[in-house]
């Protein structure tokens, strides 16, 4: 931590794994090169810290420079002290408000009320390396007179001045621009600690840490959601000028009730979508397909394929209808399964359709029909399990379908926080769990999906993972163990079925009160017992 300090700034190394009260630690303390040091920075490679400051050069003048501190001892030498070029030549001459190292350059931003720049020098000689700058900071965009910045753990610089902070990308260009909530703060150092962003609070003496700025609030009306299947979610969220995909790593959640709840995870980035006329969102081949309209007119629908951590357009392809001409109608959602891609079309609302493409090019294919319409017409949301089954939604409605689109089961009147009746807008599965992108309370939540059980359907036998011998349903021995997961054989038409679900997790969307994961059929409609041996049911 640097600290204003006379006759020279002083610089306190902390412990942050133990505190007294709120306070850290402190183990030890030295003095900084001068008494009028801006821009302060570790550099991993070689284990020292860098300090900019001023130094007087004759009567009215002052040069930056950037001195080497050994961190035990503050140690310095004149000799390795650099003084950082202007971009037109000879020395910078006003104080480096925020530094940061990137490879064998520095990364800095001169203190200056006017402009909205950042420059890299060489750490070895001073010498200019570059310099970008966000040029409609006179209409309100970029940060004037900087006096913290630091580079993201994915590469974006930060800037800070008293309680903004800013995104930029590698031409100097905003990307993000986010306000504290507490307008009182007076920011002058920014640096990362993993994902976790540090605040440096000149107005209150003290340090804030922080999520990385992303710009969007929960406010913001979610319009579709999609997953890698196993630790990523992205949500599309409205925005202007673009919309926004926020980044949630489900690896880090706590989790734990499977019932239908809010989602408590933090967006860990963001990056703009193609457009602000977001439809839908899917994942497939390592990529996201966002679905919008091209910007260009004429109402024509295209999938984009983009990157997962930028947004950056790999490819794109029009929707086609099943004349393959351009597709100019509605589309609500839309799911990629690797080859293929589905969307829900409009058309008549009693008619269940989806329509089915080529992935790469939007090539129709075919429909598929629903043949009773008693799922749902335009779902807003639609994902795919492993097994090829679609789960749908619209409203307050979760439907899952056969992989040919025949309705299986369906919840209805699902509710959020406050008892407020959902308005999906999009769904998501990983694994056993669905998750809801839900508009009236402008949140994710997770679920069970559905499994058609009613209380009604007649039990023909049960058995379960950690029994012997299978729990027969008259003359088979029960373990004395709380079983991890039990298997139901129900009496059906035209197959018996076989449901999976928990023996000890809970769920509020189960009949049984329990999570169901998986049904399937039975080999026939005769079945008359059901036993677990290793990895296979008899």
């Amino acid at each position: 931590m640097l600290l204003d300090g006379t006759p020279n700034d002083v610089v306190l190394k902390m412990f942050s794994g133990f505190s007294t009260s709120s306070n850290w630690f402190v183990r030890g303390q030295f003095d900084a090169p001068t008494g009028d040091s801006g821009g302060f920075t570790y550099n991993d490679a070689d284990g020292y810290l860098y300090i900019s400051g001023t130094i007087q050069d004759g009567c009215c003048n002052e040069t930056a420079v950037i001195d080497k501190i050994n961190t035990t001892t503050g140690a310095f030498l004149v000799t390795d002290r650099v003084t950082p070029a202007r971009e037109w030549g000879g020395d910078v001459d006003r104080q480096i408000g925020g530094l940061a190292v990137a490879g064998t350059n520095f990364m800095g931003i001169q203190t200056n009320f006017n402009e909205s720049c950042y420059e890299y020098w060489k750490m070895t000689d001073g010498s200019h390396m570059g310099r970008y700058c966000e040029y409609n900071n006179w209409e309100g965009e970029g940060i004037t007179g900087s006096r913290g910045a630091t580079i993201s753990p994915d590469g974006q610089v930060l800037s800070a001045a008293f309680y903004q902070i800013a995104t930029f990308d590698s031409s100097g260009e905003q990307q993000i621009k986010y306000d504290l909530s507490v307008t009182t703060r007076e920011i002058t150092g920014l640096e990362f600690g993993g994902e976790t962003l540090y605040m440096a609070d000149d107005n209150t003496n003290s340090v804030y840490k922080s999520s990385l700025p992303h710009g969007v609030t929960v406010t913001q009306d979610p319009k579709g959601i999609a997953s890698n299947g196993t630790t990523t979610i992205w949500v599309l969220v409205d925005g202007q000028p673009k919309d926004k995909i926020l980044i949630i790593d489900m690896a880090n959640s706590t989790t734990t009730s499977t019932q239908l709840q809010t989602s408590t995870q933090s967006p860990t980035g963001s990056f703009d979508a193609p457009t602000n006329n977001g439809e839908g969102l899917t994942y497939a081949n390592n990529a996201l397909y966002f679905l919008g309209k091209d910007p260009t007119g004429g109402n024509r629908k295209q999938a984009y394929k983009i990157s997962t951590s930028t947004g950056a357009v790999l490819g794109s392809f029009n929707l086609s209808s099943e004349w393959n001409d351009e597709y100019h109608q509605n589309v609500f959602s839309i799911v990629h399964d690797g080859t293929n891609v589905y969307y829900a079309f409009d058309n008549q609302q009693w008619d269940h359709r989806i329509a089915k493409s080529d992935g790469d090019d939007g090539t129709f294919d075919e429909q598929l029909r629903e043949n009773d319409n008693s799922a749902i017409s335009y779902p807003k949301g639609m994902a795919l399990q492993s097994n090829g089954n679609f789960i749908i939604g619209r409203d307050d409605e979760v439907v899952q379908t056969t992989p040919d689109y025949q309705k299986n089961a369906r919840f209805t009147n699902l509710q959020g926080v406050g008892s407020v009746n959902l308005d999906i807008e999009g769904i998501t599965v990983i694994g056993t769990t669905v998750y809801l992108a839900d508009a009236s309370t402008q949140s994710v939540y997770l679920g069970t999906i559905p499994h058609g059980i009613t209380p009604s359907t007649d039990p023909i036998d049960i058995t379960s993972e950690n029994s012997a011998y299978g729990m027969q349903s008259s003359t088979g021995a029960a373990s004395s163990t709380p079983a991890t997961t039990i298997y139901l054989l129900l009496d059906g038409t035209p197959n018996d079925k076989i449901i999976k679900m928990s023996g000890n997790i809970t769920s509020t969307t189960s009949t049984s009160g329990l999570l169901v994961y998986a049904e399937w059929d039975a080999p026939d409609n005769n079945g008359q017992g059901l036993t677990v041996i290793g990895d296979y049911l008899y």
